[in-house]
């Protein structure tokens, strides 16, 4: 090997070096944060499409709490202005309110 060959060699391995044995570039490190959001909601979703797809496995269940969340919660009787007329169904865990007619 010629000493030009040598010297090519070395700078390019210092460059490198340089450049990559550092730290990464702030943008690389965004783009990696946005890449590993992407995939914990990826993951978060795939569940939740497969509940949405199918109805409510019971009646009474919060829709809100089963669908995003997977969790069985129970609607509850609420006090409705129009209670002559209407139900209000309440989650008491996230809140999610629905009218029903009054049976």
């Amino acid at each position: 090997m010629g000493k030009e060959s040598e010297q090519y060699r070395l700078e390019l391995l210092r460059h490198l070096q340089d450049k990559y044995g550092q730290s990464k570039p702030t943008d690389v490190l965004e783009a990696e944060q946005v890449i590993a959001r992407y995939r914990k909601e990826q993951e978060h979703t795939g569940p939740q499409i497969r509940r949405l797809q199918m109805p409510l496995p019971e009646p009474d269940l919060c829709p809100q709490c089963y669908y995003l969340e997977g969790n069985a919660n129970l609607l509850v009787t609420a006090v409705h202005p129009q209670s002559d007329r209407w139900d209000k169904m309440r989650c008491r865990v996230c809140g999610y309110e629905q009218d029903r007619p009054a049976r």
